[in-house]
């Protein structure tokens, strides 16, 4: 792993039926320190990486259930079903997005976050996430409900 700022690293997860080296992400102090908060995170993420992976497999099909009729209509009819194809099955959904990053933020006390950043093909330039708040799925949406949850 490298710091400034962020401590980098590859992490290797399999998602989707997809098995890949991604960018682990953790956000450090000024001296390169971690909190209790989120060692305890990245702890909780790989003692449970599979309840956390399946839940963001059904949290990024059911959001795309939901937004994938807007994307069409956007898209217009030749490319609407190579961007947001008509899917009935969570295990066609590994072809549209691409996990690239496992991210644990500093935060205030007792607020454990990892998130999981998505490339997307109908959603090329905000891309997709999946937030984890204190080990529970709390939103599945554009990657900056990851990137500044400090706001939110």
């Amino acid at each position: 792993m490298e710091f400034d700022l962020t401590w980098l690293g590859t992490f290797e997860i399999s998602i989707f039926g997809i098995r890949k080296n991604v960018i682990l992400s953790i956000s450090g102090s000024e001296e390169g320190d971690f909190t209790n908060d989120q060692i305890e995170a990245y702890s909780n993420f790989l003692k449970e990486k599979q309840r956390f992976i399946t839940e963001a497999e059904d949290g990024l099909y059911s959001y795309y259930q939901s937004v994938c009729m807007d994307y069409r209509e956007r898209f217009g009819k030749g490319t609407d079903d190579a961007l947001a194809p008509l899917i009935s099955d969570k295990s066609q959904f590994g072809d549209l997005v691409s996990l690239t990053h496992v991210v644990i933020r500093m935060f205030p006390r007792n607020k454990r976050i990892v998130g999981l950043l998505f490339d997307s093909r109908w959603e090329t330039s905000l891309g997709v996430a999946v937030k984890f708040k204190n080990e529970n799925l709390s939103e599945v949406g554009f990657q900056d409900i990851v990137l500044y949850s400090l706001l939110r």
